[in-house]
């Protein structure tokens, strides 16, 4: 048992797997797996919540609290850096929302620029952009940022922002009268997929699609203010690239993604289907027990889907069935584990296959407990 937490907690292990982290709002705890030891307990600053958290590759463990870096190195020593709002796995870029004219060197490269994917290596801006936001859903992997700009009235355009971190070549893609956009980066930054989804008809009718792009974006795609686009098309690049065909037999959904970006995991209510990459070809469908929504006030009982950090395992929640897929297993099959109680959230599952994290209810008040958990080879 790890202590009561509030439900919102999140936790994650070191990519050897003889570390986790576990987080809440309000405090950052890390914790040594075997001899189970808390290492260090972090609070908050003030009010604010702690909204980001993870380890990069050498093991150190980065968050963000009060809109402010802090990382927690392998022999414990504890740091603070810039203000940012988000960071890559790695640990090299950061996303800046709103920082004031010079604050930690930023400086605006055309009017309407408010954020910026900063590099934290080499102290610089990459690429700058307006209007953007957390809630639009941003997203990092190896040499490349996407989001969709926020929206600044009610009819105002919100096209997807691309960075290519390596030349800080920023570009625009607009997709027409979608209200969302939903971009997944390949890890290994082979390919862009974007959901867009909108409404037709003055909201009677809605529409969605499904979009890949290989990677690097064709550069001919793009012009300053093509078709008198939107004024952000003045500044960057607008364009709307050729679509690749290979992922064509995909499912329509978003997929669950390993680290390495080498398995692409799509869910069904009673079976995963199971796609390899760089071809994106099908190499397995998996039955599980059928997954039935849980009560609108449920806290646990849902389905989650879980990778090691070195993607050679997944875990799954089916309500209260507990399942291990190993990756490298041939042929692959998922592997019904045996949780100790019915009651439980899972968080994650160790490089070694041997560990999870999760969130369960306990006691006669039915608070939540972290608890780590030690299943069998």
């Amino acid at each position: 048992m790890l202590g009561t937490t509030s439900e919102s907690v999140q936790a994650d292990f070191s990519p050897t797997g003889e570390r986790f982290a576990r987080r809440n709002d309000k405090e950052i705890e890390l914790w040594q797996t075997s001899p189970l030891k808390r290492l260090v307990r972090v609070g908050a600053s003030n009010w604010t919540a702690i909204h980001q958290m993870l380890f990069s590759a050498n093991g150190q463990l980065h968050y963000i609290d009060y809109d402010r870096h802090h990382w927690i190195t392998p022999d414990l020593q504890q740091g603070t850096g810039i203000k940012m709002s988000l960071l890559s796995a790695d640990g090299r870029h950061a996303l800046r929302i709103a920082p004031q004219d010079g604050e930690d060197g930023f400086e605006p490269i055309y009017y309407g620029a408010t954020s910026d994917v900063y590099d934290l290596q080499e102290k610089r801006s990459v690429c700058q952009f307006p209007h953007i936001d957390l809630l639009s859903g941003p997203v990092f992997a190896n040499g490349w940022f996407a989001v969709q700009l926020a929206s600044v009235g009610p009819r105002s355009p919100q096209p997807l922002a691309v960075c290519e971190l390596a030349t800080g070549r920023a570009v625009l893609m607009p997709f027409g009268g979608a209200s969302r956009l939903y971009p997944t980066l390949d890890p290994q930054g082979r390919w862009l997929m974007v959901h867009a989804s909108g409404t037709r008809f003055l909201g009677l009718s809605n529409w969605s699609e499904r979009k890949v792009f290989a990677l690097p974006l064709a550069q001919h795609a793009f012009s300053h203010n093509p078709d008198n686009q939107p004024y952000a098309c003045v500044h960057l690049p607008c364009g709307n690239p050729d679509p690749s065909p290979m992922a064509n037999q995909l499912p329509q959904f978003a997929p669950f993604m390993s680290p390495d970006g080498s398995w692409l995991v799509f869910r069904g209510s009673e079976s995963l289907q199971i796609f390899r990459n760089p071809h994106m070809a099908q190499v397995a469908k998996l039955p599980h027990a059928a997954f039935k929504d849980p009560s609108a006030d449920a806290k646990t009982g849902h389905y989650r889907i879980v990778f090691s950090a070195n993607s050679r395992f997944m875990g799954l929640q089916v309500n209260n069935h507990l399942y291990r897929l190993d990756l490298q297993g041939q042929p692959l099959q998922l592997q019904e584990m045996a949780p100790p109680v019915a009651d439980f959230n899972l968080q994650a599952i160790s490089s070694d296959g041997l560990h999870w994290l999760v969130q369960h209810k306990t006691g006669p008040q039915q608070t939540f407990q972290g608890a780590l958990w030690r299943g069998n080879p």
